[in-house]
């Protein structure tokens, strides 16, 4: 039992663990009861769980006590399969998840940090795996205490993996390692995404994300192969989901907006967004693996016109981050024109910074992809890369909200606020003194959410939007900078 106890130490939690397996346990069940014991402890509820049964109780010196349902022993017990070590992880987190109280929370979550941060669950092993998915389950009950340790925790593992990208530690790493930063974290961040239920945590925790969204976006975007789009995908089901409930229309604080931007930057510089035109560029397979090279002009090209280079989830995660996304306009005086905030979201030398022309033309070339060609390469050789970069992350917003569900934005049903997407793209074109380059792709921009608009009511129940659209296209012709836009209200009501 050494090991288990180099996990978890005896004070102030006792734990002995003896098994049974009867045959008429069904695994996943949970019962409470509580029973008389010879024991010093003076109460005995009984939590079962499947197989195996745990008992919380005080001792008569108050010290809060876990035992086996099944009795004690004097501590010369035999150590167990590292099976039954992973199982009495998994029971003590199925406890704290049917309990649902903070001081049961309080008192095993520490042991388990420890463990992560200095004992045996510190290494890559199945062991730190069935913590890390403990810690989170814990974690998303919403008691503020554990959520924040556990959540500082999860974003202090996954950046660190990072720092090994492209070494030579990363060579002979642990296969377990990759599964906790591919599945096992993510997953945990998902699961609290899907369960917390405080405004107050579901804030600070939509912060949280897109914060380390915006150091992992930096952090991965010098390194070689792909390693950005491998680090930032698999946290954006977890953005998706905590961003679920966020109204865009409302004003949002510089902060929050600010990361907005910064995610759908590296959305767009790693070619995260489904593509957002018809035509296919033919291009190599791509490889998804973390040391794989390749030309970043394809790729840049393949994540408009497709087909789509990673995981679908990811893909679809983008869609539903767009219905929950603010118009990226930081400020309002000279929002687009801070060239370094947007050389800030590169590292110094990286290859697609400032300074890289080819870098920028590549980005340039995409971005006059993505506008259909309405705005040709070379009327935008003023325009820098990081603003190119920004530029198509704009385009890629504003089209996929409207090729993904109509452009319908996050919202309560009840308010009389708007919801349509249109409310958004306008805002890009209200800042006066735009370069003139800027402002022809900001009104392609605008062409192209209008002519997906368009398509994806043709293949809906067009009767159902005409009345919302036909309001928003009779204030657009109030707007003179608009007035080469092509539409009409009559399109809506033949």
């Amino acid at each position: 039992m050494s090991s288990f106890r180099s996990l978890l130490p005896m004070e102030p939690l006792k734990l002995v663990t003896i098994w049974s397996f009867p045959s008429s346990s069904r695994v996943g069940s949970s019962s409470y009861s509580t029973r008389p014991s010879t024991s010093p402890c003076e109460s005995m509820p009984t939590f079962s769980f499947g197989a195996s049964s745990i008992i919380i109780c005080k001792d008569r010196n108050s010290r809060a006590t876990i035992l086996p349902a099944l009795g004690c022993t004097d501590g010369k017990e035999k150590q167990p399969v590292p099976v039954v070590q992973l199982n009495v992880i998994r029971l003590l987190a199925d406890l704290n998840v049917s309990v649902k109280k903070p001081e049961v929370v309080d008192m095993i979550l520490p042991l388990f940090i420890e463990s992560l941060e200095e004992g045996d669950a510190s290494t890559p092993g199945l062991l730190r795996l069935r913590v890390l998915d403990a810690v989170s389950r814990m974690a998303s009950l919403g008691f503020d205490k554990s959520y924040r340790e556990t959540v500082v925790l999860m974003t202090r593992s996954y950046l660190s993996k990072l720092s090994s990208v492209g070494s030579a530690e990363s060579k002979t790493m642990a296969p377990e390692a990759t599964t906790e930063r591919v599945e096992t974290v993510p997953a945990g961040f998902l699961l609290i995404a899907s369960t917390l239920s405080s405004a107050k945590l579901r804030s600070d925790y939509r912060h949280r994300l897109l914060s380390l969204c915006s150091d992992v976006g930096l952090a991965a975007e010098s390194k070689s192969g792909r390693s950005g789009a491998d680090f930032l995908g698999p946290l954006l089901p977890a953005v998706a989901e905590i961003c679920s409930d966020f109204v865009p229309s409302v004003d949002v604080e510089p902060s929050l907006l600010k990361l907005f931007r910064n995610l759908w930057f590296y959305i767009a510089l790693f070619g995260l967004a489904p593509p957002i035109q018809k035509t296919e560029v033919p291009t190599k397979s791509v490889s998804t693996t973390l040391n794989s090279v390749g030309s970043m002009g394809a790729m840049a090209l393949q994540a408009v016109g497709g087909p789509y280079m990673w995981n679908t989830q990811w893909s679809s995660a983008v869609q539903r981050i767009s219905q929950g996304t603010p118009p990226l306009v930081v400020s309002s005086v000279k929002w687009l024109e801070d060239e370094l905030e947007l050389n800030a979201l590169h590292n110094p030398g990286s290859r697609r910074g400032s300074g890289n022309e080819k870098a920028a033309a590549t980005q340039r070339a995409a971005l006059s992809a993505a506008l259909g060609g309405r705005v040709d390469v070379a009327a935008m050789s003023s325009i820098s890369g990081v603003k190119a970069t920004y530029l198509l992350a704009v385009a890629f917003l504003e089209i996929i909200r409207f090729s993904s569900n109509g452009g319908i934005l996050n919202g309560d049903p009840s308010l009389t606020g708007p919801r349509s997407a249109f409310s958004c793209v306008f805002e890009y074109l209200k800042t006066p003194n735009l370069m003139p380059a800027v402002f022809q792709c900001l009104t392609a921009i605008v062409h192209q959410a209008f002519d997906t608009a368009v398509l994806w009511m043709s293949k809906t129940d067009k009767t159902a939007n005409q009345l919302r659209n036909c309001f928003l296209i009779t204030q657009s012709h109030s707007k003179p900078e608009l007035t080469g836009l092509p539409f009409s209200v009559e399109e809506f009501q033949n």
